[in-house]
């Protein structure tokens, strides 16, 4: 299983990191996810480390690195993606059952879209017309459908 996971691991991240030039990645506290619950979280802690994401995100800094690329890691707790509107930058508390983007200034998309969005204008943000080693490629992450205008 282990080797399974690993393969798996490996495949997936040399495939992104040949597509992708840049890639945007959320710094997580798995020690922090999986510190509470007991016997209550048994099945999601286990699940959590099966996902095996610190390994994951290793792999794609050491494989962006070497083929001339980026892997940018955002600080959850201070960008707040479950939280932070991905339009307007706003911040609501939402408990983690809510999983739909709804804000005032008229964003309305699933959180997850509404993270991956926001961790896409982080990135555009800290790389500030900075060129990675390797071209775009023909996936631009500004012509997105549907990605608001970056500043």
């Amino acid at each position: 299983m282990t080797n399974q996971r690993q393969d798996f691991l490996h495949q997936t991240s040399a495939w992104l990191v040949a597509t992708f030039a840049v890639l945007g990645l959320e710094q997580l506290n798995i020690r922090g996810m999986t510190a509470l619950g007991g016997a209550y979280k048994r099945g999601l802690n286990r699940g959590i480390f099966d996902a095996a994401a610190g390994m994951f995100h290793q792999m794609l800094r050491y494989k962006a690195q070497e083929a001339g690329g980026w892997a940018m890691e955002a600080d959850s707790r201070k960008l707040k993606p479950s939280q932070r509107c991905q339009l307007c930058g706003r911040l609501e508390k939402k408990p983690l059952s809510q999983r739909w983007h709804d804000c005032p200034c008229g964003a309305s998309c699933s959180g997850d879209e509404n993270a991956a969005k926001l961790l896409l204008s982080w990135v555009m943000k800290q790389i500030g017309g900075r060129e990675p080693a390797k071209a775009w490629r023909e996936v631009r992450p500004a012509s997105l459908p549907g990605n608001p205008a970056l500043p």
